[in-house]
């Protein structure tokens, strides 16, 4: 695919070929640049998935000019402003962008038969639950419906960074899952039933800059979790919740491992806003605990984390992340580590940038 002008001659076609404009860092992404200007400027970017085109410009005559090429050389439709891709449900405005997945979380809902009567459930999970993987006397579960109720859970925590490590706890029992299990995964189809239609909002006059918050919850034997959120203006853009692959000693060592996880994906971040014209200039900024801002364990008990302590430091001496202390009260990447009581869970909530659509356009 060509990301814009179609050249006429063999020479030229070799140099706007497919694989000289798609982006190393991202298959799926291409990239017309205007190398006229100093420094260059990023005139079109196209996103392919499958048969499914998005792409936007640094002018309409750019984006025109580029569609009725694609439709001359292939048979396609225009679907005109994006409302839906793959899933996602999306709605422009002048103050921003808003991305939800209401209809189908309420497909969802319906097929489970979870109804509006369950929408008094305020937070995914119950704080004082503990799920275990032996029997817990609860009784099994249909292993096949638990599988289903995952899977779709899981494609919902594509917009909704608030189930991420509820999402998270409960696909660790797909295996052999108990009527505890499933009481957990109806916990998390009750809330969303109440907050179905809240999405992330994305504003136009937000300060474009990439920021994160890393966190962790060290749990011995059972295995310590690692999870971040990182924002770009107003809402978040990328969040994770996972059990860590290494065995930890302590909450620092925990917390030294999520660190390491939150750089990488923000070196990943960077490159892809480099790609798309937003190059970070200054080092992104990654809120963590306080021991972790200090100087960097080096102890003869760490070999075993020794790689991640030397890609921190790495990143850090090199300018590209900056690690910061933040209190527990501020740390919006607990609500991807730890259960959090119902005050706690609705502020951080908020904060991530979910909202309703209606919130944002009275």
């Amino acid at each position: 695919m060509n990301s814009m002008a179609l050249p006429d001659s063999d020479e030229e076609e070799e140099a706007f070929s497919p694989q000289t404009l798609r982006i190393a860092n991202d298959p799926t992404l291409y990239t017309k640049w205007n190398r006229a200007v100093a420094g260059g400027n990023l005139l079109l970017a196209v996103c392919v998935f499958m048969d499914d085109v998005i792409y936007m410009g640094a002018s309409p005559s750019v984006t025109t000019e580029f569609k009725e090429r694609m439709i001359n050389l292939f048979e396609m439709t225009d679907l005109g402003l994006m409302h839906h891709f793959l899933g996602l449900e999306i709605k422009q405005g002048e103050g921003g962008v808003f991305v939800s997945q209401a209809k189908y979380a309420a497909n969802l809902l319906h097929r489970f038969n979870v109804t509006n009567c369950e929408a008094a459930i305020t937070t995914p999970m119950n704080v004082d639950e503990k799920l275990l993987i032996e029997d817990d006397g609860s009784g099994k579960a249909d292993a096949r419906k638990f599988r289903g109720l995952v899977r779709g859970l899981a494609c919902l925590t594509r917009t909704r960074p608030d189930i991420a490590l509820a999402v998270a706890r409960v696909s660790e029992f797909v295996r052999k899952p108990t009527n505890q299990h499933f009481g957990a995964a109806k916990r998390i189809l009750g809330y969303i039933a109440g907050t179905r239609d809240l999405g992330i909002w994305y504003s136009n006059g937000a300060e474009f800059k990439l920021s994160g918050f890393t966190s962790s919850d060290w749990d011995g034997d059972r295995g310590s979790r690692s999870g971040f959120v990182f924002s770009f203006g107003s809402g978040a853009v990328t969040w994770s919740s996972r059990k860590q692959g290494v065995a930890t000693l302590s909450t620092s060592e925990a917390e030294y491992l999520a660190a390491a996880t939150s750089a990488s994906e923000a070196m990943w971040l960077r490159r892809q806003l480099g790609d798309l014209d937003e190059e970070q200039e200054d080092a992104t900024e990654i809120l963590c605990g306080n021991g972790i801002t200090k100087k960097p364990l080096l102890h003869g008990r760490t070999e075993h984390i020794d790689v991640e302590l030397d890609l921190i430091r790495e990143l850090v001496s090199g300018g590209f992340v900056s690690l910061k202390f933040c209190n527990d009260s501020q740390q919006l990447a607990d609500i991807v580590t730890k259960s959090l009581p119902r005050e706690k869970h609705v502020d951080f909530t908020a904060r991530l940038g979910l909202c309703t659509y209606r919130s944002r356009v009275r």
